[in-house]
């Protein structure tokens, strides 16, 4: 519909690296409320551009979830077009609240902070990360012993720890560890700690 605008799925994006849409030239972006706003699923945002603005003025969307003219319409009476995830928006609000206080710059640095020190981390306990641009959101981890899945459960049952492992092929060869919400360096060096421990047998 919209083949020479940029879009950005920011879904784990948000909050942990810069999103300047004027800047990047971006026309619109979409976000979900699960992910670093830590809120429960079941709401997702969506900015658009003036440009695109003006090209759903002129479009008759045929999906009703896309179908921002209504969304508009409905906006200007502050409503949405369907009943929405009351209790989530509330949380949004509340959200929202405590970004302005803190200043999104202010989070999406630390969460770099914590990022760069958690690779480094792992590299210095033997394991390693892949060498494309990474978001500050994520780190895969990379297991040369093809063993994460093991290292996945055996986290959760001797130390406590959740991350996230992945799917079919890769499930032996590497998990994903967050670094968005509340986690501190502290946080971070407690989980070096426990997979140390278990990749080289401590």
């Amino acid at each position: 519909m919209f083949s020479t605008e940029l879009f950005k799925t920011a879904i784990s994006a948000f909050l942990a690296d810069e999103i300047n849409m004027d800047k990047y030239g971006i026309d619109a972006v979409i976000l979900s409320s699960q992910k670093a706003l830590s809120l429960a699923p079941g709401l997702s945002v969506v900015a658009l551009s003036e440009k695109i603005l003006k090209r759903v003025e002129v479009i008759d969307s045929k999906s009703i979830y896309f179908d921002f003219k209504d969304h508009l319409k409905n906006a200007e009476r502050g409503q949405t077009p369907f009943t929405p995830a009351v209790r989530i928006i509330i949380e949004l609000d509340d959200m929202v609240k405590r970004l302005e206080e803190k200043g999104i710059e202010n989070i999406i640095k630390e969460t770099n902070e914590i990022a760069v020190y958690f690779r480094k981390r792992i590299k210095e306990i033997g394991l390693d990360y892949p060498k494309y641009p990474l978001s500050n959101a994520v780190t895969p981890v990379l297991f040369p012993d093809e063993n994460a899945d093991v290292i996945y459960r055996e986290l959760i049952d001797k130390y406590g720890f959740t991350v996230n492992p992945s799917g079919g092929d890769l499930a032996k060869k590497m998990f994903r560890v967050s670094h968005v919400g509340k986690h501190s360096i502290d946080d971070v060096e407690e989980l070096v700690v426990a997979i140390d421990n278990l990749v080289n047998n401590k």
